[in-house]
């Protein structure tokens, strides 16, 4: 008796022919990052920074209301990050923006 095994594709992955595309790139960052409780429980945190350097301009803000179990925080949220380079033709201009959710554990 024959048995069919599941079969697993794997990406395939192409080289860029044009363009000039470095593996780094370095900013300067400064921002704020807080917490505010609204309960004991519950608590919002906040994040807002930007900078330049090797690109012109980076700046991301991320808003996240948590609660606090004993051990471990539940959180959801909201994150956009925006990335300017004009001297990078494939990272010109990059916008990203979604909901976020996750989870925080205490030691």
């Amino acid at each position: 008796m024959n048995k069919l095994l599941p079969s697993i594709d794997a990406p395939t992955f192409t080289s860029i022919e044009d363009g000039d595309i470095s593996d780094s790139s370095y900013d300067a960052v400064v921002g704020v990052r807080g917490e505010y409780l609204l309960t004991d429980k519950w608590y919002i945190d906040y994040q807002l920074d930007g900078g330049t350097g090797d690109s012109d301009f980076t700046w991301q803000a991320i808003g996240v209301v948590g609660y606090r179990f004993e051990s471990l925080d539940a959180m959801f949220g909201y994150r956009y990050l925006d990335w300017q380079d004009t001297e990078n033709d494939a990272l010109e201009d990059l916008n990203m923006s979604g909901f976020m959710a996750g989870m925080r554990f205490h030691f």
